[in-house]
């Protein structure tokens, strides 16, 4: 049992550093003014868009998380 366990938690960790990783990129884009670099864009710093891009990505990992839970709880 423990051994299934320890299996549930390094998915559910790998999951969760891949979307941090997604809302690290989501904010640094606005940091480091990644469109005004590529495209040219006049900087205006939209940090409401970073904080739009994180709240979609956080409520999509709830709802990934709850279902690996599940199907991890279904499988094992």
């Amino acid at each position: 049992m423990k051994d299934t366990r320890k299996k549930w938690t390094s998915i559910l960790w790998v999951e969760a550093i891949g979307f941090s990783g997604l809302i690290a990129l989501s904010w640094l884009t606005e940091a480091v003014r990644l469109p005004h670099l590529i495209y040219g864009e006049p900087f205006v710093p939209n940090w409401h868009r970073a904080l739009f891009r994180t709240v979609v990505i956080v409520l999509v990992w709830a709802w990934v998380q709850t279902a690996t839970r599940r199907l991890l709880k279904r499988l094992h």
